[in-house]
C-alpha cells in the first residue's frame, strides 16, 4: 500500500523579496520595462513556478535625506507615514511616499493587507415617525466614503430595522434590501408574505436584539427551513 497526496496538497509558496542597489535611474527604468514584458506565470522546471513579480519600493536621494515612493497599488502604513514623515499626503491611513528607509527593512504592502472591516450597529430610540423620515433622509443626502482623522474610512450606512407600536402590538419591519430570517418569522410571527423562506414584518423585537439582515447573509439554515405562508 501507498500513500497519494494530491499535488496541489504538496506545493509550497514563497514570498522572495529582493533588494536592488542602483544609483541610476535608468536601470529602474530598465528593470520595469523588462517585467512587463514577462508573462506570468513563469515556469522555471516542472516543479517551480514563479506566478508574479512586483517592484513595490523605489528609494531615491533628496538632498540629505531619502525618499521611498511606493509603486501602484503598494503603499505605506499609517504607522510608517507617522515615524518616517509622509511626503505626500495620508489618505484612508496610508501614504505612498516618506522621507526615510525604514530602520527594519519594510517596503511598501498591498492595500489590501493594511484594512480591517468593521460593521457597527446602531440602535436609535424615538417616538416620533418624523425623526425616522428625518434619518432617512439624512442618510440619503451623504455621499461614501467619509473618511476620519485619515485613517477610518465610513463605506456605508443603512437603517435596516423599525419597529413601531401599532393596535396589536409591536411590529419590526424591514428597510429595503433587508430581510427577517425565516426562523424569527417563525418565532415572533409574520406580518407581511412570506417570500424565500423570508419575510420584512415580524410581531416584536428578537430577544436577541438582532436586526433586519441583507439577503445576502442569510444562510442556508435560514433558507431551508419551512414556514406555512
Amino acid at each position: 500500500s501507498f500513500l497519494y497526496f494530491p499535488a496541489n496538497l504538496l506545493s509550497l509558496e514563497y514570498i522572495v523579496v529582493v533588494e536592488v542597489n542602483t544609483s541610476q535611474l535608468i536601470l529602474i527604468e530598465q528593470i520595469k520595462s523588462s517585467l512587463s514584458s514577462i508573462s506570468f506565470p513563469l515556469q522555471l522546471d516542472e516543479t517551480t513556478e514563479i506566478s508574479g513579480v512586483n517592484i513595490t519600493t523605489v528609494c531615491q536621494p533628496n538632498g540629505t535625506n531619502y525618499q521611498c515612493a511606493c509603486e501602484d497599488p503598494f503603499v505605506w502604513s499609517y504607522s510608517d507615514c507617522v515615524a518616517y514623515e509622509a511626503c505626500d499626503d495620508i489618505t484612508a491611513g496610508t501614504c505612498t511616499c516618506i522621507s526615510a528607509i525604514p530602520s527594519d527593512g519594510q517596503m511598501c504592502v498591498p492595500k489590501s493587507e493594511l484594512f480591517f472591516d468593521f460593521m457597527v450597529e446602531v440602535e436609535i430610540d424615538t417616538m416620533s415617525t418624523t425623526a425616522i423620515d428625518e434619518v432617512r433622509d439624512a442618510l440619503g443626502g451623504f455621499s461614501f466614503p467619509i473618511v476620519f482623522n485619515n485613517v477610518v474610512e465610513v463605506t456605508d450606512v443603512d437603517l435596516t430595522t423599525v419597529c413601531l407600536l401599532n393596535n396589536t402590538g409591536l411590529n419590526c419591519r424591514c428597510e429595503d434590501q433587508y430581510f427577517w430570517p425565516c426562523d424569527k418569522c417563525r418565532q415572533y410571527g409574520y406580518c407581511d408574505d412570506i417570500f424565500a423562506s423570508t419575510c420584512e414584518c415580524i410581531g416584536g423585537f428578537p430577544d436577541d436584539g438582532q436586526f433586519c439582515q441583507p439577503v445576502t447573509e442569510l444562510n442556508s439554515m435560514y433558507m431551508s427551513c419551512n414556514i406555512s405562508a
